[in-house]
């Protein structure tokens, strides 16, 4: 990731690189506090560990998310590190997030100026489901960062076509909005650029796609696995689908990644640039547009239609902000100047006007995060304590009431996804049961607000506690 940042960035050297990227990360972890492992990310540190002894990973276990290659892969390396690899997956989010900014704030200035730039980060680092997907570990803040490397380079030097295709082929193996991004990258530059090698260009293109499905055919059978297991998981979890449904939540969902006047700002700044300044402005209008478009596929597809799959488009929103608010001192004849800085007045006031409601959320957002990363260190707490442990040696089977806590579980046991089940509603638990302790801490940590948080009196009738710490209880019914 540092290495695609430094090359996308140009003449900056190596050292600088990653002492931005180093200091902005721990600004980021000292003001939003420590990261924790979503569910997505705890699947991947388990195929990731399985991948890495030499054993198949189970793709098609019970709720099981979309695998991401590249996620996978990096897993596979930081599962060496054993206990510390939760540690790690975090700080890889964070070191993302970081890089992500430094790559918007030079696309930025690059574009429209410091003054821009400045803008479109600040309103970056502080958009309250932006930063939850980082404090969540989500992929879509790696693809975020290597979509923005990409993006810095193509506006340095689009002739480049290998160091503005090599992110976006890392991009595609964690969410396929980046193959379209390569795609439409490589047909610009054939039918711009007579001296392209377009054989190249074409096996670039199609790299991500080809890997992905091979990873999938080789572990599953079925090179489609991504897309059939995803469209199931959604039908099974009851997730929005259909084109139609594409094109009447994707105005809520830029509002609520962006904040509403900040959207419609945007909206305007996004206008404005098409007039004035199309050549400057063609990489964020193209990733709010392509986001859009990419969203409508995945409707199409009968997939998932989640707001974080429009974080794409919400990254262009906010560099067009950083336009509006200082265009009016580069663009145009003086005529235009007092529309321009009305304009760039709007920016700001919509900006001031949501800072209320975005401090609130991310405030929310922060003290969420930090009470999952208190019940997900008391996980590995519970599991190292030694009735626990014999337990697990004893029975060879463990129990979680909802599927949320199986895939951190399945990783500190070191056992198969299957291993870990959860009980019928009407039926004992059997081997080593977990659950989080009942109350606000259990309510927090579930997968969907209908899932059970704790197990029921059934459950529990031939169990025995071993072990209760603030967080976890552990019972014995084997």
């Amino acid at each position: 990731m540092v290495g695609v940042v430094r090359r996308a960035l140009g003449r900056r050297s190596a050292t600088r690189t990653v002492t931005a990227v180093l200091a902005v990360a721990a600004a980021l972890r000292l003001i939003y506090g420590p990261p924790h492992l979503g569910y997505d990310a705890w699947f991947a540190l388990d195929w990731g560990n399985d991948i890495a002894h030499l054993r198949m990973p189970d793709f098609t276990a019970s709720i099981a998310p979309t695998p991401h290659p590249l996620a996978n892969v990096v897993s596979a390396a930081l599962s060496a590190l054993g206990d510390a690899a939760p540690t790690a997956v975090a700080t890889v989010s964070v070191l993302s997030l970081a890089g992500l900014v430094v790559a918007v704030g030079t696309l930025g200035r690059r574009l429209f100026g410091t003054a821009a730039a400045i803008v479109a980060v600040g309103l970056l680092v502080t958009r309250p489901l932006l930063v939850m997907e980082a404090l969540y570990c989500s992929v879509d803040i790696p693809f975020l960062a290597l979509v923005a490397a990409a993006s810095c380079t193509l506006v340095r030097d689009p002739s480049r076509h290998a160091r503005v295709l090599a992110p976006l082929v890392l991009a595609g193996l964690l969410r396929p909005e980046g193959w379209l991004l390569a795609a439409v990258y490589a047909a610009w530059r054939w039918a711009t650029d007579r001296s392209a090698r377009r054989m190249g260009l074409v096996a670039l293109v199609l790299a991500a796609p080809a890997l992905w499905m091979a990873f999938d055919g080789i572990v599953t059978g079925d090179a489609l696995h991504s897309l059939h297991g995803t469209r199931d998981l959604a039908d099974e979890l009851d997730r929005p689908r259909g084109e139609g449904t594409a094109l009447a939540v994707a105005p809520g969902y830029l509002k609520a990644i962006v904040g509403e006047p900040v959207a419609w700002v945007g909206a305007a700044a996004g206008l404005a640039a098409v007039w004035l300044a199309l050549d400057r402005a063609a990489v964020p209008l193209a990733l709010l547009a392509l986001g859009i478009a990419a969203f409508v596929v995945l409707g199409l597809a009968s997939l998932p239609l989640l707001y974080r799959y429009l974080l794409l488009s919400g990254l262009g929103l906010m560099l067009l902000c950083g336009y509006g608010a200082s265009a009016w001192a580069r663009d145009g004849p003086a005529r235009r100047r007092v529309p321009l800085a009305l304009l760039a007045v709007g920016v700001l006031a919509a900006i001031g006007a949501s800072a209320p409601s975005d401090v609130r959320r991310l405030h929310g957002v922060v003290a969420g995060a930090s009470l999952r990363h208190r019940i997900e260190v008391g996980l590995q707490h519970v599991v190292r304590e030694p009735a626990v442990r014999a337990a697990w040696a004893a029975c060879r089977e463990a129990q979680v009431p909802q599927h949320r806590p199986s895939p951190e579980l399945a990783y500190l046991l070191d056992a198969p996804l299957r291993d870990v089940t959860v009980p019928g509603a009407t039926s004992a638990g059997r081997g080593l049961l977990l659950q989080p302790t009942p109350g606000p801490i259990a309510s927090s940590f579930v997968l969907t607000p209908a899932s059970p948080p704790t197990f029921s009196t059934a459950q529990l009738a031939r169990a025995t506690r071993i072990a209760t710490t603030d967080t976890w209880q552990a019972f014995r019914a084997c």
